[in-house]
C-alpha cells in the first residue's frame, strides 16, 4: 500500500498525478504554485519506506533551491531530519565520502551526484527514486543527462520524477527532454485545465509600450554603424548572415562562432585572426546595442567603457581607432552628464516608477513586488533609481546570482537567502531579479510582477509569469520599447499559446499510438489475432503499424502501460501486488500470455521495464505524421 500526505488540503490532481508518478518514470508538468514539491515529497515518502535501505535522492540545478527544497519536503512528507542529507559544492569529497555511506534520503546539485557517480563514491544500484527539479535544463551535455546516462550504463532500476513549469520551448524541446530522462508518462496541466483552476486565483497582465525617445533613437542610429562595420564584415567572409543591428542578438553570433569554429579548426581560414575579432567586437556591441535600447544610456555607457578598458588588446585598439566610436561614445557620455535626469535614464524607468508608487498607494495593505530585468546592469540602475525616489514606502533590494563582475560583486548562497527571507518576512517588498527569481525559488506571495524588458521565449515569459497570483489574483505588467522589443514580446505570447497547443496534441499522438499499439500491433507479433492480418486493418492504421515496425526494427518497444501488464493487476484499492524480486513494486514483472510472447519472440529484458515506448516510438511516429 502507499500513503498520501494529509497535512495540507487534497487536491484532487495532485492525488492522481501522485498515483501515476509512483508507477511511472513521469514528467511533471504543472504551472508555478501547483505543488510539484509536494508531489515529489509524497512519491519520495513512499520509496523511503518502501525501500529503507535503498537511496532517495533529489536533485536541484542550485545550491539555494538545494537548501530550499530539503526544508520543503521536510515539512510536507515528515521525513526524519536525521535521514535528510544535504550536499552541494560547499561539502569536499571526503565529507561526502562519509555522508554517502549512511545516507538514505539525499538533496543535492546534479554536478555533485554526476561526479561523485564517476569516481564511485555512491553505488547506483541503491538509488530507488530520482527526483528532478527544473527538468527543462536535461539538455545537451547538462549534469541531469549526464545522471541518468551513468544509472544506464550501471543498469540501475529506480523511479524517476521530472518536475517542470516549462518542459520546453517546442513539441521537439520536450520529445528530447523525454527522452534524455527516459520518460515514460505525462502529467501535463495548463492553467485552463480544469482540474487545477479552481486553485488559480487568476492574473491580469498588461502590455506597456514605451517611446524610448528622439534621443536613444538617434544614438542608436550613430551606434548601428559602429556594428555595422563588424557585421558586414562578418557577412561578407560568409561567417554570419544578418547585417541589420535590431536583428542581431548574441546567442546567434555564439551559434555562428562555434559553427565557424567547427567547420575551420585550428584556424584553418586564411581570415581566421580577422574574423575572430570581428565576432568578438560584434558580440560584444551588439549586447551594449540592446542595452541602449532598453535600458538607456548610462547603463550602456558604462558597459562600453568597461570593454574598452578590460576587453582584449586588440579589440580596444580597433575601437579606439574608429572614428565613428569615439564620436559615438562622445554623444553617450554628454547624455549621460546631462543635467536633465530624463536624459540620463531610460522612459521605461519613469514608467516603472510611476506603476510602483500608483500600486503601494492603492494597496494599503501589506504588497510585495517584482521586478525583472535580463541585465545584471539594468538591476543595480533600477534598484538605485527606485532607492532615489524617495519614498518611504519602497524598500528595494536587488536579487542576482553568485558571480561577480569588475564592476559588480555577486552574491554568496547565503546573501541570497537573506534576501528572500527579508522579501517574505515583509523586510524588504520590492525586489529586483535577474532570470535568477524566475524559476524554482521560493519567493513568497507576489502581488505585481512587472517585466522590464521582454524576452523572445515562451519558457522566460511563462516563469516570470508564475511568480506572482498564487494565494489571490495578481497582476503582470509587461514593459517594451516600439520596435524589435515589442516585435519580442507578441513572438514569446504567440510562442506560448502555440507550446500549449503542441503538448496537448502531443499527448493526443501518443495515446493513439498506444492504443495502435496494444490493440494492433502487439496481437500481430504475437499471432493471438487469430487469424487476421496485418492488411485486414485499415489503410491508415496499416500504414501506421508497417512503418512503425519498420522504424523500430522490431525490438525493444515494450512499456509497461502500453502492455497493460500493470494496470491489468491493480484496481482502485491502491493496492500494490507483492513480488518476488528485488524489483520495485512500480516494475512488477509481467505475467501476462502477451508478455510472455514478446519476451521470447524478442528477447525483451522485461528486467529493464523502463524501456519506454515514448523514447523509441514518438520521434519516429511524430517525424511521420
Amino acid at each position: 500500500k502507499w500513503i498520501y500526505p494529509i497535512n495540507l488540503p487534497e487536491r484532487s490532481y495532485q492525488f492522481n498525478i501522485v498515483k501515476n508518478c509512483l508507477l511511472h518514470n513521469t514528467l511533471v508538468a504543472l504551472p508555478t504554485g501547483l505543488g510539484k514539491t509536494f508531489i515529489a515529497a509524497a512519491v519520495m515518502l513512499n520509496y523511503k519506506r518502501w525501500f529503507p535501505n535503498g537511496l532517495v535522492i533529489f536533485m536541484a540545478p542550485t545550491r539555494p533551491l538545494v537548501t530550499q527544497q530539503i526544508e520543503a519536503c521536510r515539512k510536507i512528507a515528515g521525513i526524519p531530519q536525521d535521514v535528510l542529507v544535504e550536499m552541494t559544492g560547499l561539502h569536499s569529497q571526503s565529507l561526502r565520502d562519509v555522508k554517502w555511506k549512511d545516507a538514505s534520503v539525499v538533496f543535492l546539485t546534479p554536478q555533485i551526484l554526476a561526479n561523485d557517480l564517476r569516481r564511485g563514491a555512491v553505488d547506483p544500484l541503491k538509488i530507488v527514486c530520482l527526483v528532478i527539479d527544473e527538468a527543462h535544463k536535461a539538455t545537451g551535455n547538462h549534469a541531469y543527462v549526464a545522471v541518468v546516462r551513468q544509472l544506464r550504463l550501471s543498469q540501475a532500476r529506480y523511479r524517476l520524477v521530472a518536475l517542470s513549469a516549462t518542459p520546453g520551448d517546442s513539441e521537439a524541446a520536450v520529445i528530447k527532454l523525454i527522452s534524455n530522462l527516459e520518460i515514460s508518462h505525462l502529467e501535463l496541466r495548463t492553467e485552463e485545465s480544469a482540474d487545477v483552476k479552481p486553485y488559480l486565483p487568476g492574473r491580469h497582465m498588461e502590455l506597456i509600450v514605451v517611446d524610448s525617445g528622439s534621443q536613444i533613437r538617434d544614438l542608436k542610429s550613430k551606434f548601428s554603424e559602429v556594428l555595422g562595420k563588424s557585421l558586414d564584415f562578418l557577412v561578407n567572409t560568409g561567417a554570419y548572415w544578418e547585417r541589420k543591428p535590431e536583428k542581431v542578438s548574441k546567442y546567434l553570433l555564439l551559434r555562428a562562432r562555434e559553427t565557424f569554429h567547427r567547420k575551420y579548426p585550428r584556424g584553418t581560414h586564411p581570415s581566421s585572426a580577422a574574423i575572430l575579432l570581428n565576432f568578438y567586437l560584434a558580440i560584444s556591441l551588439s549586447h551594449a546595442y540592446h542595452l541602449l535600447d532598453r535600458n538607456g544610456c548610462q547603463v550602456c555607457f558604462n558597459y562600453l567603457k568597461k570593454i574598452t578598458t578590460s576587453g582584449s588588446p586588440a579589440s580596444r585598439a580597433t575601437l579606439l581607432k574608429s572614428v565613428e566610436f569615439r564620436t559615438f561614445m562622445s554623444d553617450l557620455q554628454l547624455c549621460c552628464e546631462s543635467g536633465e535626469n530624463i536624459q540620463k535614464v531610460h522612459p521605461k524607468l519613469h514608467k516603472l516608477l510611476e506603476i510602483t508608487l500608483k500600486h503601494f498607494h492603492q494597496c494599503q495593505e501589506d504588497t510585495r513586488v517584482m521586478i525583472f530585468s535580463h541585465f545584471r546592469e539594468s538591476v543595480l540602475e533600477i534598484v538605485n533609481y527606485l532607492r532615489s525616489a524617495g519614498s518611504n514606502r519602497l524598500k528595494v533590494q536587488g536579487f542576482i546570482g553568485q558571480a561577480s563582475g569588475r564592476d559588480f560583486t555577486g552574491l554568496s548562497q547565503k546573501q541570497q537567502l537573506s534576501i528572500l527571507e527579508d522579501f517574505r518576512r515583509g523586510d524588504c517588498n520590492v525586489l529586483v531579479a535577474t532570470c535568477i527569481g524566475e524559476e524554482g525559488l521560493d519567493i513568497g506571495h507576489v502581488d505585481l510582477v512587472i517585466c522590464f524588458d521582454a524576452h523572445a521565449s515562451p519558457t522566460r515569459l511563462i516563469q516570470r509569469m508564475g511568480r506572482c497570483g498564487r494565494k489571490k489574483k495578481g497582476r503582470i505588467v509587461t514593459l517594451v520599447c516600439k520596435g524589435q522589443e515589442h516585435e519580442n514580446f507578441k513572438k514569446s505570447v504567440k510562442a506560448q499559446d502555440v507550446l500549449f497547443q503542441s503538448f496537448m496534441l502531443f499527448i493526443m499522438r501518443i495515446v493513439y499510438l498506444y492504443s495502435i499499439f496494444r490493440n494492433k500491433v502487439a496481437p500481430y507479433l504475437t499471432g493471438s489475432t487469430k487469424g487476421a492480418s496485418l492488411l485486414e486493418t485499415s489503410d491508415s492504421d496499416s500504414d501506421i503499424i508497417g512503418n512503425t515496425l519498420t522504424g523500430l526494427g522490431l525490438s525493444r518497444v515494450a512499456e509497461t502501460s502500453c502492455l497493460d501488464s500493470q494496470g491489468s493487476s491493480r484496481d482502485s484499492s491502491e493496492t500494490l501486488e507483492p513480488v518476488d524480486s528485488p524489483l520495485k513494486p512500480a516494475l512488477i514483472r509481467p505475467t501476462s500470455p502477451l508478455a510472455k510472447s514478446l519476451n521470447d519472440s524478442f528477447g525483451i529484458d522485461w528486467d529493464n521495464v523502463e524501456v519506454n515506448i515514448i523514447k523509441n516510438v514518438s520521434t519516429y511516429f511524430l517525424t511521420h505524421y
